[in-house]
């Protein structure tokens, strides 16, 4: 999806403004001439000298410091593109999910290392600390950002940069001002339902985080719930806030496990479902066993190890990571060449992944056994 914006008399300054930027070859940080004077220079108004300037900024050819002015970046034709990632590993995620994340970080600067580009990743604390003095612009021309980051403040700060953006590794699409690569996890879901078979017997069982992710997880199991027969009142629906997820995950299997023997469970993620799992273990239930799995993530692929499996266990709906990197880098780097003034939504498309947690099997091998 490509929402176009209008050619606009600003572009048309922009462009102006370019090629006599291109034969003065000024260094980097000579302060530029001011909204003001550019308005009179091409008899505009200020705001129009504003947005052509900003235009500028988005190119990487000017960069801001809050309180200072607008100056000369480094020539584009002969500067290398610096790529700023603002992915970073959260301190309370467990091991194996911190594995995970790592690979998001190296496939993201391994794609950039490919197209010459000089890529370094900086942390949320870290983007706090460059709101305050222009530390983006400076820093770099092109951003490339994870979903994890957006709040107010930072959709502001981005804004303000004037950087092309890029927002990626979502499972959603969010309705931000923002280029944006996510996950097609629909797609996914629906080989779900065409491998898996689903007698009405087998009650389904949803549990969720409270987070878009797991909002968007339970929409789509729902939606294909109800194509499979299943009305939203045959659905047992647990959700839990993020914080505190695998205590909250432990004692409603402590007290509800009964219901969940015989059922198909789906999760909203495989940190979810891990823990499910190992709940449900403790109980004297076994997954492939006493209850069939789905999730999401396919963690399993790039590292995760579940603690009494010696072998991928969980059947999931694979987030395809290193394929995410790529089409981001490639985005990204499509924007800043063409100067693209459009916002793009690219889907990356998911697969499901067959394991026994969603298959019965007479026998399954646990640690210990």
């Amino acid at each position: 999806m490509i929402t176009r914006a209008k050619i606009s008399k600003s572009r048309r300054i922009a462009d102006a403004m370019r090629e006599e930027f291109r034969t003065l070859h000024a260094k980097k940080g000579t302060p530029t001439a001011s909204a003001s004077e550019i308005a009179e220079q091409f008899e505009v108004s200020v705001p129009t000298a504003h947005n052509a300037i900003n235009l500028l900024v988005r190119e990487g050819l000017l960069y801001r410091v809050r309180g200072s002015g607008t100056f000369f970046n480094s020539h584009p034709e002969d500067a290398v593109l610096r790529v700023g990632i603002g992915d970073s590993i959260i301190p309370d995620l467990s091991v194996g999910m911190q594995k995970i994340w790592n690979k998001h970080i190296e496939y993201a600067l391994n794609s950039f290392s490919r197209f010459s580009c000089e890529a370094r990743t900086f942390s949320y604390p870290e983007l706090e600390n460059m709101r305050s003095n222009g530390g983006l612009s400076r820093n770099f021309d092109a951003l490339l950002i994870t979903h994890n980051y957006l709040d107010p403040a930072t959709i502001r700060t981005l804004l303000e940069s004037g950087l092309p953006t890029v927002i990626y590794r979502g499972e959603v699409e969010y309705d931000i001002p923002f280029s944006q690569v996510c996950y097609d996890v629909n797609s996914g879901i629906d080989e779900v339902f065409h491998e898996i078979s689903l007698p009405s017997s087998e009650s389904p069982v949803i549990v969720v985080e409270n987070t878009p992710n797991g909002n968007s997880a339970k929409q789509l199991y729902l939606k294909h719930l109800e194509k499979a027969g299943f009305k939203n009142e045959a659905v047992t629906l647990y959700e839990m806030p993020y914080q505190q997820h695998d205590i909250i995950c432990f004692r409603l299997i402590r007290v509800h496990y009964k219901k969940f023997k015989g059922k198909f469970i789906f999760a909203g993620d495989d940190d979810l479902a891990s823990i499910l799992i190992s709940a449900l273990y403790d109980e004297g239930m076994i997954a492939g066993r006493d209850y069939r799995l789905v999730s999401i993530g396919n963690q399993e692929e790039y590292g995760y190890q579940l603690p009494d499996s010696d072998t991928p266990l969980i059947a999931s709906v694979d987030l395809p990571k290193e394929l995410m990197a790529q089409e981001a880098c490639r985005l990204l780097l499509q924007i800043v060449r063409n100067r693209s003034l459009c916002r793009f939504i690219v889907k990356v498309p998911t697969h499901f992944v067959m394991r026994r947690s969603a298959s019965y099997t007479t026998t399954v091998r646990t640690k210990g056994d």
